[in-house]
């Protein structure tokens, strides 16, 4: 019994042989992280002027702005975008252009001429009469002759000339009394004082072939039928 606490000491010499000794942990290591650099943000780049074109055309980038009243483009502060009133644009005599109102001299009056021709307009030839004679060129029909011509060009025993001896006092004071007022003009050689100014190309010669005389000069759209102030009408209806 004596030798039993050797034994035990040899026992436990033999298990701590046996039992290997326990390693140190190793470290745990973080891997590096390289840190992406963020690229600086950069100002946006101006827009190319005339790259801003809009429905109609209009570049906004240099200021054009689309006009509906005027169809067009425009820059407000070169041109302002406003609609014209019609009854702006009155002439000297009243006639509204924009309603479509012109000034007709022989009518003395505005008038559209879609509605009312003014004689003014009148084409040369185209106020043939029956027999084809253009009174604005101042051709009258010679029934003795059977043509037309004009009467200060060739007689006519068929056409009073007017150039017939008249009472000038007379027939001025009679001017007077039918509204009108005595002057002088320019009428064609064949033609004498105070002619008939409702008979077309009474007056309307060449110079080379006219001289003044003597006329009555009506108010507004009359002419002076040698006796009286009458409404002028070209077509002689």
């Amino acid at each position: 019994m004596k030798y039993l606490p050797v034994i035990a000491i040899l026992i436990a010499l033999v298990f701590a042989g046996c039992v290997q000794p326990t390693q140190p942990a190793e470290p745990t290591t973080t891997p590096e992280v390289t840190p992406v650099s963020t690229p600086a943000a950069t100002p946006d780049a101006p827009p190319l002027i005339g790259g801003d074109k809009d429905e109609h055309g209009c570049i906004g980038s240099a200021g054009y702005t689309w006009c509906e009243p005027k169809q067009k483009c425009l820059r407000e502060w070169e041109e302002p975008c406003e609609e014209p009133l019609i009854g702006g644009d009155k002439d000297e005599h009243g006639c509204i252009g924009s309603a479509g109102y012109t000034w007709c001299e022989s009518s003395q009056k505005c008038l559209r001429p879609w509605e009312e021709p003014c004689n003014d307009t009148m084409m040369p030839g185209s106020d043939k009469d029956e027999h084809g004679c253009i009174g604005s060129a101042g051709y009258q029909w010679c029934e003795s002759k059977s043509k037309c011509l004009r009467i200060w060009e060739e007689d006519c025993p068929d056409i009073d000339s007017g150039n017939v001896t008249v009472d000038a006092n007379a027939t001025a004071d009679m001017c007077v009394a039918a509204g009108g007022t005595v002057g002088t003009a320019m009428c064609c050689g064949a033609v004498g004082d105070f002619p008939n100014t409702c008979l077309i190309g009474a007056c309307g010669c060449a110079p080379d072939y006219s001289h003044e005389v003597s006329v009555c000069e009506c108010p507004d759209d009359k002419c002076w039928d040698g006796t009286n102030c009458t409404v002028f009408n070209p077509q002689g209806v």
